[in-house]
């Protein structure tokens, strides 16, 4: 769709005068071009404003149709490529840097030496710290890790850093032969990595990660994880004593952070063996759960959403479906109901408003996603 054929038909669409549709039309023109347009699971010929006129023609009436065009501009929180490689650049400087430097103060104590813990300069360019950043392994626990952009800004060498949080035999034995060849390793005693560092770019349940199931156990990514480690001898070959896990999040909700750690609590009881501390780099306001909006304009926008019309259940995963208690059908809130409005570069959240992001249905029938999501787990 031409986007000044898209503009014609939004124009119309909102009944906008004159006046009206260069006001709004520059506005989105610079959302499009700041932010919406770099959504990666658009179709190449259309951005976004294609779709945000197919989203908005859902809408039976004029006033429905103007009050979620004002739930766009207002609500919607977009993430793009720039703030996330930001937010790598801060992990690795505020996080990681830290961890090692306390690493080589701990050895200079060691040995009897004096030291500034905060001469960095004395710190970051020392033996030690090469040693150390070396033996720390960096793993990813999902694709939006960007796993591949730490690797490349923080100059990590590609047989510390794996895309795949439970490797196979081979990957693991290439791990510690091309650790103990590393020349900043030298003489170390161990050729053993003494650090994990689990990265994901995003948590808003926190559920996908670690849950308890009925039975006692639990589930989720890094149970499966640990278990990786703990069940299999050349995983476990290839750390140290002692080794420490830090799981950073890149962006994470209060509620999230609080869980996953209550959980993690929990696993530690069963598994006395591990040593995880969980941190993030951005906390999303609170604002960012549309729930917490009780003034007259979103409660308008949620009699909208929560529409039966609007809410392509057929399209919902199991997963997300049984993230509901037995007889709750607020299905349009989102996983777990989240109720997010957040939007990432490269996926939209399923613990954010169906609204945004679930798939058209099947037909005629006008339903359309203004942020296509794709399942990921």
């Amino acid at each position: 769709m031409r986007f000044e054929l898209a503009k014609q038909y939004l124009t119309q669409l909102m009944g906008w005068d004159d006046i009206e549709a260069r006001n709004e039309l520059q506005e989105v023109d610079l959302m499009s071009d700041i932010k919406y347009n770099s959504y990666d699971q658009y179709m190449p010929g259309i951005k976004f404003i294609g779709n945000f006129y197919l989203w908005l023609s859902q809408f039976d009436n004029l006033d429905d149709r103007k009050r979620m065009y004002g739930f766009v501009k207002k609500y919607i929180i977009y993430i793009n490529s720039n703030q996330i490689s930001h937010l790598i650049d801060l992990l690795y400087n505020t996080k990681i840097i830290p961890l090692i430097r306390e690493k080589v103060v701990v050895d200079y104590t060691a040995n009897g030496e004096k030291v500034n813990k905060f001469n960095y300069r004395r710190l970051d360019n020392s033996p030690e710290f090469k040693l150390h950043k070396r033996k720390t392994l960096f793993i990813g626990l999902s694709d939006g890790s960007h796993i591949d952009i730490i690797r490349r800004n923080s100059y990590l060498d590609n047989d510390q850093v794996l895309t795949n949080y439970y490797p196979d035999d081979n990957k693991i034995e290439e791990l510690a032969e091309e650790l103990g060849k590393s020349v900043d390793v030298g003489q170390d005693a161990t050729k053993k990595f003494e650090s994990i560092v689990l990265i994901d770019d995003f948590t808003a349940s926190g559920s996908s990660f670690i849950r308890q199931k009925p039975d006692g156990s639990f589930g989720g990514k890094l149970p499966k994880f640990f278990e990786a480690i703990h069940n299999n001898p050349k995983f476990r070959g290839v750390l140290e004593d002692g080794f420490d896990i830090h799981l950073y999040f890149l962006i994470a909700t209060q509620a999230s952070m609080a869980y996953i750690n209550q959980m993690l609590d929990e696993y530690k009881k069963q598994h006395t063996w591990l040593n995880v501390e969980v941190e993030c780099i951005d906390m999303l306001y609170e604002d960012a759960k549309f729930t917490n909006h009780q003034d007259a304009e979103a409660k308008a926008m949620m009699n909208i959403i929560k529409d039966p019309r609007y809410v392509n259940v057929p399209a919902f995963t199991e997963a997300y479906m049984n993230s509901y208690d037995a007889g709750d059908t607020r299905y349009h809130l989102g996983y777990k109901q989240c109720a997010l409005t957040v939007v990432l570069n490269h996926n939209t959240p399923n613990n954010s408003l169906p609204i945004i992001w679930q798939p058209k249905r099947e037909g005629s029938d006008p339903l359309y996603p203004l942020f296509y999501r794709i399942t990921r787990h």
